[in-house]
């Protein structure tokens, strides 16, 4: 912050940032997910801000910036790679999103969308290309990362292991959350158990808080 305010270091800033762009394929990669001085500006892509501010997208950024630590969202991988990648068998599916809600305080801001999605999507992509079988998709994203992380007992629908169940439609199943309105849930799922306790009956969350911390080979 007080680097923007040296007139010279600001300049190098500026013209840093611009070369920086390069990296990620432009600008139009670049999205803002949280701004508290202005929630207009949440979900914009940083050309159409920089077109709002009569500037260059690199000043724009040095302006949001000066003015306060804004959250930003910047997409640079290809659908080619992720596939190739997620497609391995030893790739787990996992999501390193935060966990929100579409009300409340923790639908604030504009988030990635990953948190609401990242599941829903692949097993769409399973549906629509045959990357893998759906008995992959769903071992990927279960007893895959639960034996990785020495989670005793999960990860399976088996006599003894916790009842961590989801009920889905695979014709129907896929995210349709966005940069722009991120807090939607995915269509298809229609109930969640976990430990055993019904958390979303008939696509409508119940209220029912039944989670537990749960710590390597221990629970």
């Amino acid at each position: 912050m007080e680097r923007l305010q040296d007139a010279d270091l600001r300049a190098q800033i500026v013209d840093g940032l611009e070369q920086a762009f390069e990296k990620f394929s432009g600008p139009s990669k670049i999205a803002v997910a949280n701004y508290a001085p202005d929630s207009s500006l949440e979900g914009q892509r940083l050309p159409e801000i920089a077109r709002q501010m009569d500037c260059t997208e690199s000043e724009a950024l040095a302006r949001l910036y000066e003015g306060f630590d804004a959250q930003l969202v910047i997409t640079g991988m290809a659908q080619e790679d992720v596939d190739l990648i997620s497609s391995a068998p030893s790739v787990a599916i996992a999501s390193d999103g935060s966990s929100l809600r579409s009300t409340g305080p923790l639908s604030a801001g504009k988030p990635h969308p990953r948190s609401y999605g990242t599941f829903p999507r692949f097993l769409k992509r399973v549906r629509e290309t045959n990357l893998v079988t759906l008995e992959e998709a769903i071992r990927k994203m279960t007893t895959l990362p639960a034996e990785r992380l020495q989670l005793t007992r999960r990860g399976r629908l088996a006599p003894g292991y916790f009842a961590d169940v989801v009920i889905f439609d695979p014709t129907e199943i896929e995210d349709i959350a966005t940069f722009e309105e991120p807090h939607k849930y995915s269509r298809g799922v229609e109930d969640v158990f976990v430990n055993g306790s019904d958390v979303v009956r008939n696509s409508e969350v119940t209220g029912n808080r039944p989670g537990r911390v749960i710590r390597s080979s221990t629970d």
